[in-house]
């Protein structure tokens, strides 16, 4: 959401959007099926969404870069231009699906998945922004469990041991009477 809480119209402003879509490996993460605005006057270009990646995917680490942004994956760019009245403001909806197959094919214990959203503005003056060209992010956090394989000998040696104890507490018992 953008908000104008000013007194004046504000136009030559671009907000861009950049959302990690894929490794570098080639895996993609997440497929951007829908994105829109609330406003009709606003133009809006999408680029790296058609990209073809890989169907089935491959194994990959990404235990070493757990957190995924615009510096270390491919990404999708959204630019709009904005304008706002007086009072006005923007929502931007963004509706993807993330690829289950590439999130089971790739390692990792916690993935993070950053979408950036920056206002830039293509003129310069102090008094469009109160911070210098103002961003936020919206951090995704993907966990996978690990699967844990118990040796069937620590299985077989722990039944055994317990039944041995049991069998050592009956006795103790039947002899106290």
């Amino acid at each position: 959401k953008i908000q104008n809480l000013g007194l004046f119209p504000i136009h030559g402003v671009m907000m861009k959007i950049t959302i990690p879509i894929a490794t570098r490996g080639g895996n993609r993460l997440l497929m951007l099926k829908d994105f829109h605005t609330d406003q009709v006057n606003t133009s809006c270009n999408i680029w790296g969404n058609n990209t073809e990646y890989r169907h089935a995917p491959t194994e990959e680490d990404l235990t070493r870069a757990p957190q995924l942004n615009h510096s270390n994956s491919d990404v999708v760019s959204i630019n709009c231009n904005v304008r706002l009245a007086p009072n006005q403001e923007i929502n931007f909806h963004l509706l993807g699906n993330l690829w289950l197959r590439s999130l089971k094919a790739l390692k990792y214990k916690l993935m993070k998945i950053t979408v950036n959203a920056a206002l830039q503005r293509q003129f310069h003056s102090p008094f469009i922004f109160r911070e210098e060209d103002p961003s936020r992010q919206i951090t995704f956090e993907i966990s996978k469990q690990e699967d844990s394989q118990i040796p069937i000998w620590i299985i077989v040696g722990s039944t055994l041991g317990g039944l041995l104890l049991l069998a050592l507490l009956v006795l103790a018992l039947w002899k106290l009477g």
